[in-house]
């Protein structure tokens, strides 16, 4: 994966609606070369599949420039995925990330709009971006029938499951996934056995919850990935979190005959 060539990164400043209100995004998006260098009427990015890669909490210095959010879209854009790296910070929003979750949820509508099938859709976070991947995943899942079939996996890198985050983040157990058949799409949680965020029983215990209240009739089960030895911030082992994603992904790939 790391010997494949560079890919090609572009800044976009992406309009999305909440509700009526019109927010302009800055993002980072990674193109896979051989998709980039076909685009002259914009239909192999149109069929492309595509993921929206999420970066930890602004207020504690998260950006879409973060190592361990660079690594995973980076990763995933080699592998052939057209990557979205969306700015959530700056605006003055809150602790809570009500604002950013509700942005989260149109960025996923936004993209959806702009794929053609067969493309499938990954929503991928880290830590804070973590419990947006499944919170604005699973909202969107619950809302939109049509959305089920082409959002193919929610990934949580690092998801700050310890009591302190669930306290300051009232919506972290994602109560959109009760119940919403995710018959074609499949949960994937990463976590590091010295995450001082979250203990090994917290994650376990967000695990046994998604495993509990959502149909993951596709598996059966959440995929959940353990690294022994990497820490909340994964500190000159991000690439491995990113090895763990793309095997996940091209995994669920390799179901359609998309990898």
């Amino acid at each position: 994966m790391r010997d494949m060539p560079p890919v090609s990164s572009h800044d976009v400043l992406r309009t999305v609606y909440v509700g009526t209100q019109e927010v302009r995004v800055t993002t980072t998006e990674l193109y896979p070369c051989t998709a980039r260098g076909n685009t002259g009427t914009g239909a192999a990015l149109a069929t492309c599949d595509r993921a929206i890669v999420l970066h930890p909490h602004p207020k504690l210095g998260g950006s879409r420039f973060d190592h361990v959010t660079m690594a995973l879209g980076s990763a995933l854009a080699r592998g052939g995925v057209l990557c979205v790296l969306p700015e959530l910070g700056g605006m003055g929003w809150s602790w809570r990330g009500t604002n950013e979750l509700a942005v989260v949820e149109a960025l996923i509508r936004d993209q959806l709009a702009a794929m053609a099938q067969p493309a499938q859709l990954f929503v991928v976070g880290y830590s804070f971006g973590a419990a947006l991947a499944l919170a604005g995943g699973g909202r969107v899942l619950a809302n939109d029938a049509t959305a089920r079939s082409r959002i193919r996996g929610l990934v949580a890198v690092s998801y700050p499951a310890g009591w302190a985050a669930r306290l300051l983040l009232g919506w972290l157990r994602v109560p959109e996934l009760l119940h919403v058949d995710l018959q074609d799409t499949s949960l994937c949680v990463v976590a590091g056995h010295q995450d001082s965020f979250a203990s090994e029983e917290d994650t376990q215990a967000l695990v046994n919850w998604l495993e509990t209240n959502s149909s993951c009739t596709t598996n059966g089960r959440v995929r959940h990935i353990w690294e022994p030895d990497a820490d909340h911030f994964w500190v000159q082992c991000a690439d491995l979190a990113a090895d763990h994603v793309v095997q996940f992904v091209n995994d669920c790939r390799d179901t359609t005959g998309r990898s």
